[in-house]
């Protein structure tokens, strides 16, 4: 594969974890020979889920794990790669041999005849043939020829209407990927890129959270996926990474296998294989420009984030890992709004010791200085908890289901580990207490006793935990918006997390490309909500804060504070972007847009008021939000 130099810039500043323009000066030495002397092999949309610009080398995954580059010539002589591949299959054969007669014993004869029949499949003289069809006609590498192989049989298995037989697929990519693990192949998709793509950008199916949270912001310049929602944890911790990233591409990784250079744009959610050379030289333009603009806004983080007016608004961060504490300080946050604690669970094997979460929270606090911490109690479903020594539960509608602070209460002394590891961290520092997904009073109070008993249990062990702790709910579901009147006489703080709330508003699975139409946040239902919550709130001093989507994009930043918000938590990329509207707008002005918006009823026209009104007052904020300005028109925008 021809080396293509890779360019990235994000939304952030560069800094520890981000890619500011750090590939830049790799770019400059040229592009790659005569990949841009076509027209775009395709120009394909999809959902923006982690800001900023990436060119670089295109590096396609399998479902499966199997990692294999563009589909290109082999620079090896055929009988090499004839001879990589019987090895392959000799070792591969063996390989199922062995596990068959190990599933015999141990589970039973029909066991082991399924993978006898995966053997006696991987020694079919007529795969070898196919396979070496393809490497000596088409000069294929022996990693390509049992690939697209294998891979055509399964997919004419999928398209029968016997299910049966459709179900067979599943054999013929079992013993796909047991074969390309032996031709090396099969690793994780978060492992060091092979030595042939330098700073590669990903496309993939799709990407685990916990795959997300090992790639290595350093090397892999972007990615992008064919499933995937907005407000996925992926996509959450994509931006935690600043990695630009767009999902829900739909079905598009047989036809990347033959791009080499791949443009993400991670502003507008758009993805370019093989651009041409006028769409090439837009995109590094407005990389630059981009890079310039960001190292302007660095001169806002020392700056207090007050209105025009006077009012002070506290600008928190978004972190899932400690190495992103650096990140919001250097940027101007006055605290951590929002500490997930979900990828201690997810990038492990076995759940988290109390000593291992106590060191993990205490860390950031720590880090913090004496700035507030919130951190938020285990927000996952029983269904991404299988891996961690659980049973996995199976349930018609996940998000409907046991999670988040349900699953805690139904195991109460897992619960108690966590809730003492943050109050033995709360003996190092500011800390808050957050517990998501309430429902119910009773819910709250559930949690609430929990929490207090250990609390007690500790002070009696001799172990310091503060008097006065700050315990606060996340409103997420209409539930706990309409009883917000009744938690406010009970809780010390509301955070809302307006992904969820979107989602359970309006019946849109946040992460179902299908349905990502309906998911907007500028619906009027969702506005009415947040007002409800803040209003309620007022009487009892009850701070409130947004932590979700809408908290870090400037575009809703006047409609918040018009509505009467004072905390906004977001990712550390976009704190700057936030303060340099919330200095640009007076409060007088805030609240007549939001009085205006409450008027409104379609998403259109509280998206088109919004526009108008950030417009009119931070332009360069407007602008940021298409960097890459009108693409040339010789690319056209079909969806994928």
């Amino acid at each position: 594969m021809n080396g293509v130099p890779g360019l990235t810039t994000h939304g952030g500043l560069p800094g520890p974890g981000g890619n500011g323009g750090s590939k830049k000066d790799a770019a400059s030495r040229g592009d790659s020979s005569g990949e841009a002397s076509r027209a775009p092999l395709a120009v394909l949309r999809g959902l923006p889920v982690s800001p900023g610009l990436a060119i670089g080398q295109a590096l396609v995954l399998d479902p499966r794990g199997v990692r294999l580059p563009s589909r290109a010539a082999s620079q090896q002589d055929p009988a090499h790669e004839l001879t990589r591949l019987d090895s392959a299959l000799q070792a591969a054969h063996a390989e199922a041999e062995l596990a068959e007669r190990d599933a015999r014993a141990r589970l039973g004869l029909g066991y082991g005849e399924i993978l006898g029949a995966h053997a006696r499949m991987i020694a079919d003289p007529m795969l070898r043939r196919e396979a070496a069809v393809r490497i000596e006609r088409d000069q294929f590498d022996a990693e390509h020829a049992v690939f697209e192989v294998l891979e055509s049989v399964a997919v004419r298995l999928e398209q029968l209407d016997d299910p049966h037989l459709a179900a067979r697929a599943a054999d013929i990519r079992d013993i796909q990927y047991r074969i390309m693990a032996r031709l090396g192949r099969v690793e994780s998709a978060t492992e060091s890129a092979p030595e042939h793509a330098v700073d590669p950008i990903i496309l993939a199916r799709d990407l685990t959270p916990s795959e997300t949270a090992r790639l290595d912001p350093r090397h892999v310049l972007a990615f992008a996926t064919e499933a995937g929602g907005q407000t996925s944890h992926t996509a959450i911790v994509a931006a935690g990474l600043e990695i630009p990233a767009v999902v829900g591409l739909g079905p598009f990784l047989e036809l990347a296998r033959r791009a080499h250079t791949v443009i993400v744009d991670g502003d507008e959610g758009l993805v370019i294989l093989d651009p041409d050379p006028e769409t090439l030289a837009h995109y590094r333009q407005a990389a630059t420009a981009r890079a310039a603009r960001f190292a302007g806004l660095g001169r806002l983080a020392g700056l207090a984030a007050e209105t025009r007016d006077g009012t002070g608004v506290d600008l928190l961060g978004n972190i899932e890992f400690p190495l992103e504490v650096a990140l919001c300080r250097s940027r101007g946050a006055c605290g951590i709004g929002l500490y997930r604690t979900e990828f201690l669970f997810l990038n492990a094997d076995a759940d988290p010791s109390e000593q291992e979460q106590f060191e993990a929270y205490a860390h950031v606090v720590r880090a913090m200085e004496g700035c507030p911490v919130t951190i938020r109690t285990l927000d996952l479903g029983a269904d991404k908890l299988a891996g961690n020594g659980r049973r996995t539960l199976i349930e018609p509608n996940p998000y409907l289901g046991l999670r988040s602070l349900r699953l805690s209460l139904r195991d109460p002394d897992w619960f108690r580990i966590q809730l003492r590891a943050i109050l033995r961290a709360a003996a190092e520092g500011p800390l808050q207490i957050l517990f998501p997904l309430v429902s119910t009073l009773g819910e709250w109070r559930a949690a609430r006793d929990l929490l207090d008993r250990e609390a007690v249990t500790l002070r009696r062990a001799g172990i310091p935990v503060p008097q006065e702790l700050r315990v606060g709910v996340m409103i997420e579901v209409p539930a706990a918006a309409l009883m917000a009147d009744v938690l406010a006489k009970e809780v010390d703080f509301f955070s809302i997390g307006t992904n969820d709330l979107i989602q359970y508003t309006l019946a849109a699975d946040r992460t179902n490309e299908n349905v990502a139409y309906l998911y907007n946040a500028a619906d009027p239902a969702v506005l009415r909500l947040i007002r409800m919550v803040v209003e309620a709130a007022r009487p009892r001093g009850v701070p409130v804060n947004v932590c979700g989507m809408m908290g870090g994009d400037p575009l809703y930043t006047i409609l918040l504070l018009g509505l009467g918000l004072r905390q906004l938590s977001m990712p550390p990329h976009q704190l700057l972007e936030v303060k340099r509207v919330v200095r640009a707008v007076d409060l007088e002005e805030a609240e007549a847009v939001a009085r205006k918006a409450l008027t409104l009823d379609t998403s259109d026209a509280v998206h088109h008021l919004l526009r108008e009104a950030l417009g009119r007052v931070a332009p360069d904020a407007l602008a940021s939000r298409n960097p890459a300005g009108p693409k040339p028109a010789s690319s056209p925008l079909p969806r994928s």
